[in-house]
């Protein structure tokens, strides 16, 4: 049996209606989250069956290889949530109760071409979110089930409990993450440009609105996406 994965690299916090909305600190440092090492994370593998370890090659974030050893699913579901989006078809997402890095999912839909991504979030008692650590990403059959390991491997937020996590496709990563950190990037942008100045924050808290919710808007019109609850 094999089985195929790639991992991105971190690229790029998010406002949204029923999805991303970016936890805002806009008077401490932030931290890009990037992560340039392609490969990374540990990749879903099939749950049940022969079940166990990848092995293989990584080359520019792709691994294939062969499954075999395990006796079957590792994964205690604290719950299993149900993630729906008519591009993404029902992605059953369950959270390991031990072990909050351990997911299993389940897919309704075959996608060998694109792939499912889910991405480790925390959402505060506000409902807003920042994401956690790398998008984790394979491509699967309808009816399969995968489990596995996502990266919590953000800079600075180590602390965060993951809690939710976002299901997207492949292909939309990236306008995902530009939208995750667009209000940082222009945030600090501006305020450089002024010398730091603080008499410029609340015009610079603005631009860094406007630039975000350009970027977010344009994710979410144009790409499929779904943030369940976790636990």
């Amino acid at each position: 049996m094999k089985t195929l994965l790639f991992v991105l690299p971190l690229l790029t916090l998010i406002e949204a209606c029923d999805a991303p909305q970016r936890i805002r600190t806009p008077d401490s440092t932030f931290e890009s989250g990037l992560d340039t090492t392609n490969g990374s994370g540990v990749g879903f593998t099939t749950s049940g069956s022969t079940g166990g370890t990848t092995t293989g090659t990584t080359t520019g974030g792709s691994t294939t290889g062969t499954t075999t050893g395990g006796t079957g699913s590792t994964i205690n579901c604290i719950k299993t949530v149900t993630a729906y989006h008519a591009g993404l078809g029902n992605v059953d997402v369950c959270q390991d109760s031990g072990n909050e890095v351990r997911f299993k999912l389940g897919f309704s839909t075959t996608d060998q071409s694109d792939g499912t991504c889910i991405v480790p979030m925390y959402k505060d008692a506000n409902n807003l979110s920042t994401y956690l650590g790398n998008a984790q990403c394979t491509k699967h059959n309808q009816g399969q089930t995968l489990e596995g390991t996502v990266s919590k491997n953000r800079n600075g937020y180590a602390g965060y409990q993951i809690n939710s996590v976002m299901v997207l496709k492949y292909s939309a990563t990236n306008a995902f993450f530009q939208c995750m950190n667009a209000y940082g990037q222009a945030y600090t942008s501006c305020m450089a440009g002024y010398g730091n100045n603080q008499f410029y924050k609340s015009y610079c808290e603005s631009q860094g609105t406007t630039y975000m919710n350009n970027l977010c808007n344009s994710f979410k019109t144009n790409y499929p996406h779904s943030q369940v609850n976790t636990r």
